[in-house]
């Protein structure tokens, strides 16, 4: 026990003299050392350092010390950040402090950025370092500080390169990486091994390789002298896929000589796609093969300010198989040979992509295409294809959560596209481009938001620039509809870019014919599939929700910018909501974004006529006239479901009514109507009317008999309305019944709020009351024949109103009323021309009550402008 007392006294007494040691020497040596590391560093820099702080440390990295310093910035050649890091250090031999020379063996770096450019003359931002000379003097300090280093180690450091001359950035953050070799000597070893995150590599404009992970590890014989670089074994592993380089590299005066060959025993189509730019690559992220795939990458020849190497890339895909998400089936049996190369003058002008004899089966039928790209500066294209494709297999190609199933097929047959890119893109010069082929229907539906739309039989023929389109039988949706047609500017439309620069427009001529058609139904299938079970917030669903709306609006709006004709349409037969209709006759006409309607239709016992506009805008907004001759009030109420109040409803009318309507609605971003800005403005005419059971009236059985109210038959009723922000306008109206003559005025909120002014004449009713009920219904004559008028305001909400009598107000709110049915009637007149205008009749006036004033002419019309949410016409 005395002697493990010894042994454990005397590792206490050593471990507390190399902690004191440890911190004399940092006490002692940590300006010291660090003003060296500093000034010797500064003094082999033509650009600027500065250090925030320097620390010595002896226990960190024992049995080495290190110099760590915090807060580095360094300028490169431009005067412009070349370097920034939070912490710089240098390891060296502890026991080098005490001789004449501190040889560090290791740097490392951490959290910072190094920016790399080069200019149009290949000149770099990191050429820092003054000219080698004759060694250094020792200094003051007694020693040199020399860098001989042997590993250099860099943790999350964002990497930022950019060369003019060859149009490329590159971003990538270093994550862990190590470089070793004895750097010391002109010829050595480079060992590496780095793991990254690849921002992204833009070349010319195309991003590549966007958001990759990356882990290489490397072994490379460096001749700084001959400045030759040998791949003795490069490991490439991106995304998971692996790749190897052998080659050689060779910096000369002037460019840097390759030959560089690389190649993958795993490779997939999943690598080849992460090769892409971004546009292609997201859509086809997630395909992938099966089976034996080739790759095979070629560099070789100058690299410089006006030279290229040669490249030349093969892939193919042997009796395999190709499978996404997007093919509800994989695409068997596949087999094709891929090849890139720029080319005999190493540019884009002879550089050409190929994919030869591409076969495969989907569920089992056949597809076979080749494809050929060349001149990358006005890329030139032929394309061939042949096969079937089976909609339950390919579906989801079409790339919406609206579209669910896929039945029946297409058969595409001898379609060929060959022209320049260019061409197809420009509508005056689409003839140059040959295109040609057919593609047959047999039962091939799309089941869109749960309803399975088919077209059970028709062909589309492409002939050059005109598709056209024959015998084309869709159903479902409760909807059968024939179609066919001619269109031209096809290509031109499908390849326009998203601003549509070139200004395509598919001008077509079509005729639709349908046995029956649910219009309901077919806007429900335009509509954004939501899916807002993906959220557990509300807010967040309900946000998602916007979002998808308002992409379907701005596709929506994009879609119809590119469409220019007609559609003639019949309609045996329609539906919407409550609606029936029938014997449909019209036109939709498609012009910059703008949508004409105009026909005639048989519905309600009566006809209908429509002339309107819908303008597809990112806020969309309706015009519309529409004209209803003799329409049967009570199916009127009915199919219209009542407007949504139970007070007044078809069950206790009857009669006919004639109408001319004006009608202006607004859309929001996420196609929602705005109740608030509606504005309608409408005269209408009742004949033969019958007012049945309304309970409302029976508050006046104290005056009038009660078998009258119950059943009310009054002679032409005419009146103008106007809504406007939620709010229904009646200006004062004349009503003749067989119950009692009355006169009312008021206002009808859309959340059942009421204002109403009634002009009674209570004289009347007084003689009335000795007289029998009247079984034949006759009106009572307008003539006033009592000694005096009584004037009730009804007002609340129609399940909770109120009377009460008030002739001074009664009076004034109907007089104001008088100038809003001057003015609806003025307005409707601009539109429709002349009008059968109503007039009280004198005798109804109260005596000394004077006539009222003719209605002037204005200049106020409905508008045509495009509104800005306007609150009037």
């Amino acid at each position: 026990m005395a002697i493990l007392k010894k042994i454990l006294l005397f590792l206490f007494i050593f471990i507390l003299l190399l902690i004191g040691g440890g911190l004399t020497l940092a006490y002692i040596y940590e300006d010291e050392i660090g003003a060296r590391a500093v000034k010797e560093l500064s003094k082999n820099l033509q650009t600027d350092l500065r250090v925030k702080k320097v620390e010595l440390s002896v226990f960190s990295d024992f049995p080495e010390a290190s110099v760590l310093l915090k807060g580095i910035e360094l300028e490169d050649t431009d005067k412009k950040e070349l370097l920034t890091a939070e912490r710089l250090s240098f390891r060296f031999g502890i026991w080098s402090l005490f001789g004449d020379n501190i040889e560090v063996h290791s740097v490392g770096v951490e959290n910072g950025t190094l920016n790399i450019r080069l200019d149009k003359r290949g000149r770099g931002n990191y050429d820092i370092l003054k000219p080698s000379e004759s060694p250094a003097e020792p200094t003051e300090a007694g020693g040199n500080f020399t860098l001989q280093l042997d590993e250099a180690e860099l943790s999350d450091i964002v990497l930022r390169y950019q060369d003019d001359r060859s149009r490329q950035k590159i971003k990538t953050t270093v994550k862990d990486g190590k470089v070793s070799g004895n750097f010391s000597d002109t010829k050595f070893a480079l060992n590496s091994e780095s793991e990254l995150f690849l921002h992204y590599i833009n070349a010319a404009g195309e991003q590549y390789l966007e958001k990759r992970d990356i882990y290489y590890k490397a072994k490379i014989d460096v001749d700084l002298a001959a400045g030759t670089y040998d791949f003795e074994r490069v490991e490439l592993t991106v995304n998971g896929t692996e790749f190897i380089a052998d080659g050689h590299l060779a910096q000369e005066r002037d460019y840097l000589k390759t030959d560089i060959l690389l190649t993958s025993d795993d490779a997939s189509l999943t690598a080849v796609i992460q090769l892409l730019p971004e546009e292609y690559s997201d859509y086809f992220k997630d395909f992938s093969s099966r089976g034996k795939f080739n790759f095979e990458l070629w560099v070789q020849g100058n690299y410089g300010e006006k030279e290229l190497p040669g490249i030349e890339a093969k892939f193919g895909l042997t009796n395999g198989q190709i499978r996404s998400k997007k093919l509800h089936d994989p695409l068997e049996n596949v087999s094709f040979a891929a090849k890139f190369t720029n080319g005999q003058y190493r540019n884009n002008k002879t550089s050409v992509f190929e994919i030869n004899n591409f076969t495969g089966r989907f569920a089992g039928k056949p597809v076979t295409a080749d494809l050929m790209i060349f001149d990358f500066d006005d890329p030139k294209v032929d394309f061939k294809m042949n096969g079937t494709l089976p909609m339950s297999s390919v579906y989801d190609l079409i790339d919406s959560p609206s579209v669910t199933d896929g039945s029946g097929e297409i058969r595409v047959k001898d379609l060929i596209i060959e022209g320049r890119y260019a061409d197809m893109q420009n509508m005056y010069a689409i003839k140059k481009v040959k295109a040609k082929g057919t593609a047959e229907f047999e039962d091939a539906g799309l089941e869109i938001n749960g309803e399975m739309i088919a077209v059970e039989e028709g062909e589309i023929t492409l002939d050059g620039n005109k598709l056209s389109a024959v015998g084309i039988e869709m159903t479902g949706a409760e909807t059968i509809v024939t179609f066919d047609g001619t269109f031209r500017n096809l290509l031109p439309v499908l390849f326009a870019d998203t601003k549509n620069s070139k200004k395509a427009e598919l001008e077509f001529d079509a005729a639709l014919t349908a046995k029956k058609l649910d219009i309901g139904k077919l806007i429900a299938l335009t509509q954004e599939r939501q899916v807002p079970a993906a959220y557990s917030d509300e807010t967040q669903r309900l946000a998602f929700n916007d979002s998808l709306q308002t992409k379907a609006v701005l596709q929506r709006e994009r879609f119809t910018s590119l469409l220019k004709g007609n559609f003639t349409a019949r309609a045996d037969e329609f539906i919407y909501g409550e609606i029936n209709g029938k014997n449909f006759v019209g036109k939709l006409g498609f012009n910059n974004n703008e949508m004409t309607i105009n026909g005639r239709t048989d519905a309600m016992d009566g006809i209908f006529d429509l002339d309107g506009v819908m303008v597809f805008a990112a806020r969309p907004y309706l015009k519309a006239k529409l004209i209803c001759n003799q329409v049967n009030i009570k199916e009127f109420f009915r199919q219209s479901e009542n407007f949504g109040q139970e007070v007044l409803t078809h069950k206790n009318l009857d009669g006919k009514i004639n109408s001319k309507i004006l009608i202006q609605a607004y859309f929001d971003e996420q196609n929602n109507f705005l109740e608030d800005k509606l504005i309608v403005l409408a005269g209408i005419g009742v004949n033969d009317g019958y007012l049945r059971n309304l309970e409302m009236l029976e508050a006046f059985s104290d005056y009038v008999k009660i078998e009258d109210l119950r059943n009310i038959k009054f002679t032409d009723l005419k009146n103008w309305f106007e809504i406007r922000k939620g709010r229904i306008y009646i200006p004062a109206m004349f009503i003749q019944s067989n119950a009692l003559n009355l006169e009312l005025a008021g206002e009808y909120t859309f959340t059942h709020d009421m204002d109403f002014n009634i002009k009674v004449n209570a004289g009347q009713i007084l003689v009335n009351s000795f007289k029998k009920h009247n079984r034949r219904l006759d009106p009572q004559p307008a003539k006033r024949r009592g000694f005096f008028n009584l004037y009730y305001k009804v007002h609340g909400n129609i399940d909770d109103y109120d009377y009460e009598m008030n002739r001074k107000e009664v009076k004034a709110d109907m007089a104001r009323s008088e100038y809003r049915r001057r003015d609806i009637r003025v307005r409707l007149r601009k539109e429709f021309g002349n009008l059968n205008l109503f007039e009280e009749p004198k005798d109804w006036q109260d005596e000394g009550e004077s006539e009222r004033v003719s209605e002037p002419e204005t200049n106020t019309v409905f508008s045509t402008e495009k509104p800005e949410y306007i609150e009037g016409f």
